[in-house]
């Protein structure tokens, strides 16, 4: 006989849902089909249907945005994925030590991305930063890290590289742990060498897993905002400015409220997109 829990018992776990999520998606949606700024705020918000989305993808802003954020996704994401899989194995290993290694690795992700990002902005400083003092030492000449609009941006993917590794690796140490040590004895018997047993059963076996770490680390590097906007606030010259910071600069520092609210709402869709794939993935390693 089946159970049905009460609909009062329900109710109000969606009645928070339905605040916290639901109405600020309806009423940013509200906001971006209307003509709304920090000065008219007060006045009567007048209807303008799709003019604000076709002001946002007109905008050549938006593009260089565009082009800035899969620079640094793809670069956080490749990155973190090859370092915590990289840990993850080392770890994985039971020797002495391990634990309390697991333990050091992990201290970058229980940090906010604002203490991490003014963290590494004194590292990169030119002339006191620890990394230039360090490149000093051997002989090469210091570095502008974030003030050259090149490599600002990969600066900034280095720096997530090491904010959000740490996930990945405790994401797949777990996964490892799910691998039958009988598929590696087997290996073994039939003469895998370590490289492939490592590419023939670890890396199958793990192949899900990887599959939504990938995803969820997408995710969260196109929302991330902290690091962006604490290290060089978007520049120089606009390198470093990614979609979700140009939403910011638009809807607070510029007052167009309804131009940011069309840029968020594009915002959710990319990550509507990515949400689609991911419980595809998972239905089919189901």
């Amino acid at each position: 006989m089946k159970k049905y829990v009460p609909y009062f018992l329900i109710a109000p776990a969606f009645l928070v849902l339905l605040l916290l999520m639901v109405y600020p998606i309806i009423w940013n949606i509200y906001l971006s089909f209307h003509d709304v700024t920090l000065i008219k705020l007060n006045r009567a918000w007048e209807p303008v249907a799709l003019r604000n989305y076709f002001n946002v993808i007109t905008d050549m802003y938006f593009w260089e945005s565009m082009w800035v954020t899969g620079k640094f996704v793809v670069g956080s994401v490749v990155g973190q994925l090859v370092f915590g899989l990289i840990l993850a194995l080392l770890l994985h290993k039971k020797v002495k030590g391990s634990g309390m290694f697991r333990v050091i690795y992990i201290i970058p992700w229980l940090l906010s991305d604002v203490i991490v990002g003014f963290t590494w902005q004194w590292s990169y400083h030119e002339k006191f930063g620890m990394i230039n003092t360090l490149l000093g030492k051997l002989g090469i000449p210091a570095i502008d890290w974030l003030g050259n609009p090149d490599i600002a941006i990969w600066a900034i993917v280095i720096t997530n590289i090491w904010f959000g590794t740490p996930f990945t690796m405790l994401f797949l140490g777990s996964a490892l742990n799910t691998i039958s040590r009988e598929l590696y004895e087997a290996a073994r018997v039939d003469g895998a060498t370590r490289w492939q047993q490592f590419w023939y059963v670890t890396i199958p076996a793990l192949k899900p897993f990887i599959a939504t770490n990938l995803i969820l680390l997408t995710m969260w590097t196109v929302n991330l905002f902290g690091l962006q906007y604490v290290m060089t606030g978007g520049g120089p010259l606009f390198s470093t400015t990614t979609l979700s910071l140009f939403m910011y600069n638009n809807a607070f520092e510029y007052g167009k409220l309804s131009i940011g609210s069309s840029i968020g709402f594009i915002l959710l869709i990319i990550n509507a997109i990515a949400a689609y794939f991911y419980v595809k993935l998972v239905q089919r390693e189901g």
